[in-house]
Parts: C-alpha cells; structure tokens; sequence
C-alpha cells in the first residue's frame, strides 16, 4: 500500500473543498498534526476515521485507499494486506518476546539445578579399622550424612575400647560421638546453609575428609585416622532420565542370586522403591524388606522394628511406642543396650530369631 500516494491524494481532495488542514481535524475531533502526517505520507487513518474523513472529502473509501478517483475493490486489498501485515509483525513480536522469556526462565533453572544432587559413597581403610558404606548427599535443599559401619579389624580392639569416633575434614570436625554401638547408620540431615555440620568448605573438600578414631589398647591410649575415599554414585548431570523397570542381579555372584531366587519362591516380592529389592509381608502387623544393596535386612511390628546384617550375625532392635534400642550379636550371644533394654528383652529376641532362622533356613 502506498502511503505517499494515499496522503498527496487526500491532500488534493481536502483543497478542492478549500478545507484547511485544521478544519478538517476539527470535524474529526483531532490534531492538524494527524492530518499533515497522513499527507505527507507517514501513516493512515486509523479504520475508524475513513469513513468520516470520506464523508468530509466527498469521496468513497475505495477512493482513498487506491489514492485515486476510481470504482475498485484494488485499496481495500491492499489495506487488508497492510493491516494483516502490521497485525503479524506485532504477533511475530509476541511470540518472539514469550519464547525469549521462557528460554531465560528453563536456563535460569537448568543452572540452578544442574549438578545441584550428588550421592558420594564413603569408605577407606586403615591398620586396625575399616569403615564402608557411608553415604553424603549433597543437594541445593538439603545436606545429609548416613554414617556407615566402623569395622574392627584387630581382635586385640575391643568395641568397648573405642572412646571416640570423629569424622574430620582437614582439622574441622563435622560430627563426633563416643559409643560405636549409635555410630551405625545414623542419619544427620541439614539445611543447605546452616552450616552447623556442612559448610561449604566441607563440602568442597570432601576429598580431605577423614575419620580419627581414639581407643585403648594394653592401657594405652591411641588415635588412628581413615583415610575417606569418596565415589559418586548418583548425580542429576541428564537432560532425561529413564526408569528402570527390572532390578538385575550381579550375575558373577551366583551364590547371592541363588539366595534371591530362593527367596522369590518363598513369597517376596520385588519393589519398584529406590531403596528396597524385596517385601515379605507375613500377616497385617508384620513384614520383612531388605535394602536393594542387600546392606540389611529390615523386620517390622507394631512394637519394633530390627536391622540385621544380610549374615544374620547382627540385630538392631528399636522400640516404636517406648525407650529402648539394643543390639544382639547371635555368634557371640552379647546383648548391647544403647538406651535401655525392656524387661522381655530375652523374649522379643527369641521370637525375632525364629521368625528370621525361618525364613532365611537358617539350622
């Protein structure tokens, strides 16, 4: 559409009325300036005012449109077109400004969030100790500590002889305790920035995290350090992640497999759940799971619940409605007890052992 051509014509219109550029805004109820813009080829009559402006210069609005007297249809056409050409340019803009914007908000995030999760595996070695299974989660919400299991490798080291557990990073301790039987598998949770157990120096030097332990030995006092050796085990580094619909079993270990498969038979069954391979439910109040890294096996009641180690030579027993938590070694027949032990300690015992001899065949 040709705008210069349009406003020579509606100039030359507006003197054959001997009109003023001011008279005729007037009866259009805007400014001159509108009407020297429109002459001088910088714009068009908004579509509400052709009509008027036409009755003004006694002309019709394909007239003007076409910049010329005559009887066609050729202005409309090619005022529709500018409008529609106008009307996609601004939603051209539109779109473009939506899609920069949610561009921005999913890099935005995807930064935030990229890498955000790590699960380190923790363990490490030393002459008279071994520690395996620990587990650090690092996340943008969230730091938690699963301490793993101190082993004792010297037979001259007794539990009891161990005064002190601390796990250390450099020269700054993160968490202390001094009974081994509440070091296995506490949990310590933390919110991203408190900073009481996990600053951000700790956690970027995970590296130099380390585990000094102090005993007695022949009435001597001794400290020994462990070395901790971290292992990423999970991180969100994917664009897409996939569910995995089967559980596999290491197939080199079949001595292990044989053992599930038999289990299976029995009536477990296996879990879709992040943290448990397989669920045995023996009546309404009472059932069995074990961890999907075969670390324990897990009995629950409506009185207590036990972890055992997958060799059933360990039971962590640890009341829900009361105080006591006690640990019972079946190979050596040592009762440990943490908090309290209850008055039918003997009995709760007795029925969980038969309960697991039964299950896992065990003579």
């Amino acid at each position: 559409m040709n705008q210069e051509k349009i406003g020579k014509y509606i100039a030359k219109k507006r003197k054959e009325k001997n009109m003023t550029q001011e008279e005729v805004a007037s009866k259009l109820n805007i400014t001159y300036k509108a009407i020297s813009r429109w002459e001088n080829g910088h714009g068009l009559p908004d579509i509400s005012l052709m009509q008027p402006l036409c009755e003004i210069l006694d002309i019709t609005i394909n007239e003007l449109l076409n910049g010329k007297d005559a009887n066609t249809q050729e202005g409309i056409l090619d005022y529709m077109k500018y409008q529609n050409k106008k009307n996609n340019k601004l939603l051209l803009i539109i779109l473009l400004s939506l899609t920069i914007f949610i561009i921005s908000i999913l890099s935005l995030f995807f930064i935030n969030n990229y890498k955000s999760i790590k699960v380190y595996k923790l363990y490490g070695e030393s002459e008279n100790f071994e520690y395996k299974n620990g587990l650090f989660i690092k996340s943008n919400i969230n730091n938690i500590l699963r301490e793993g299991s101190l082993i004792i490798k010297n037979t001259n080291i007794k539990k009891e002889n161990i005064k002190k557990i601390t796990l250390k990073c450099e020269d700054e301790t993160i968490i202390s305790t001094n009974n081994i039987n509440n070091y296995y598998n506490n949990i310590n949770i933390e919110k991203n920035g408190y900073n009481e157990l996990f600053n951000k120096k700790i956690i970027n030097r995970i590296n130099n995290w380390y585990i000094e332990i102090i005993y007695i030995n022949n009435n001597e006092q001794y400290s020994e350090s462990i070395k901790l050796n971290n292992e990423i085990i999970l991180e969100n580094n994917k664009f897409i992640t996939t569910k995995e619909k089967n559980i596999s079993i290491n197939n080199n270990n079949k001595e292990e497999s044989s053992k599930l498969d038999s289990l299976i038979e029995k009536g477990f069954v296996q879990q879709e759940d992040h943290d448990y391979l397989l669920e045995y439910i023996i009546n309404n109040n009472e059932k069995i799971t074990i961890r999907k890294d075969l670390s324990q096996i897990i009995y629950t009641n409506k009185d207590y619940i036990v972890y055992s180690d997958l060799t059933g030579l360990s039971h962590h027993f640890i009341s829900i409605n009361e105080d006591y938590d006690f640990i019972y070694e079946t190979d050596k027949e040592n009762l440990i007890c943490n908090t309290k032990c209850p008055n039918n300690t003997k009995d709760i015992i007795n029925t969980y052992i038969e309960i697991y001899n039964d299950i896992f065949n065990v003579e």
